[in-house]
């Protein structure tokens, strides 16, 4: 059984920090986490008309078992390359940028009333078991705010919260960790639940963390911007009882400034960042060349594209997460190609 835990800001598997005494182009990774965000990996999607635009070429039908089948079949080749975890959601991401998709799609892991759904409860535990069983870590995301727009009432939501939090923890597997939501300071803008704003977030960590002491918490903000003091580092309320904080890097590219706010996190920090192109929920399992970008932490970073075709046409996303610590002298940042 595969353990991940924290010494000080280093992560650690089976109680080794990860690349253990490991360099790349001049810079250490000791203690870091490369990851790929594959947060459609358990994706479906229940309305029909726009379920269509997931449909396999070879079958022309959507098949969100098969989905979780062939990511789970490139996870021994994605750690093959020094992945050591993968990021899901139960409520996914937003799969297509288009507002006759974007707007109307229904990728919800829970019920209008906050129950867990059978059939996403199984897809994710699918995901954890072969990561366990490769050495890896699963981090679960439990909500994405396009759906919980689609949760009856705040109610609704800290029962998702907690019915979640009991499978997890029923599963009995120690290769997780939680992120409660995605870009939580985007759920603030873009949903009427006060519960997520930033002096409240640590109200549902904290009693999530009381009731489930076995798990680790987390939750992500969409990238620190420095004037306005937006995102990154999270309250101090939410970094004293969390396990790890989570930034996702779309607004930190070519921003050194917001790097260096992340990195001063006295917390470690999982940098979660990704293209701007097309996000598609299908994932073959193909893993192209890898990239790299590198951190003005002096952190390199090894990026690599997951592949979908669709209708003949090849939609690709990279993306790329590493831990944040201090480092050597800045050098520069690029995306993943």
């Amino acid at each position: 059984m595969t353990t991940v835990s924290f010494d000080g800001q280093y992560v650690c598997l089976d109680g080794k920090r990860t690349y253990a005494g490991r360099v790349y182009d001049g810079h250490p990774v000791e203690g870091l986490l490369f990851n790929v965000r594959a947060v459609q990996a358990i994706f479906d999607d229940a309305v029909p008309q726009t379920s269509a635009n997931w449909a396999y070429p070879d079958t022309g039908a959507w098949d969100p078992d098969r989905n979780t089948a062939e990511f789970c079949a490139a996870l021994a080749h994605w750690r093959d390359h020094g992945v050591l975890a993968v990021t899901v959601n139960l409520q996914g991401g937003g799969p297509l940028y288009v507002p006759e998709i974007n707007r109307h799609y229904d990728n919800n892991g829970f019920t209008p009333e906050g129950e867990l759904k059978p059939a996403y409860a199984d897809r994710l535990a699918r995901v954890i078991r072969r990561t366990d069983a490769l050495g890896m870590v699963t981090i679960v995301g439990f909500f994405y705010w396009t759906m919980l727009l689609r949760m009856a009432n705040a109610d609704a939501i800290w029962r998702a919260a907690r019915e979640a939090c009991t499978f997890l923890a029923s599963c009995g597997h120690r290769n997780v960790l939680v992120e409660l939501a995605n870009e939580i300071d985007v759920v603030v803008d873009q949903t009427p639940y006060a519960i997520f704003r930033p002096e409240r977030q640590h109200e549902m960590l904290s009693a999530l963390k009381a009731e489930f002491p076995s798990l680790l918490f987390s939750t992500s903000g969409g990238g620190a911007e420095v004037d306005t003091g937006r995102g990154m580092p999270p309250p101090s309320s939410v970094r004293r009882i969390t396990s790890c904080c989570t930034a996702t890097g779309c607004a930190l590219y070519n921003s050194p400034r917001r790097w260096r706010r992340c990195r001063a996190c006295p917390r470690t920090s999982l940098h979660q960042s990704r293209s701007s192109s097309t996000r598609t929920p299908r994932l073959c399992p193909t893993w192209r060349s890898p990239g790299r970008t590198a951190s003005p932490g002096g952190i390199t970073i090894k990026a690599g594209t997951a592949r979908a075709p669709i209708h003949g046409k090849t939609m690709s996303r990279g993306h790329a997460i590493a831990t944040m610590r201090p480092g050597p002298p800045s050098v520069a940042i690029r995306r993943p190609r």
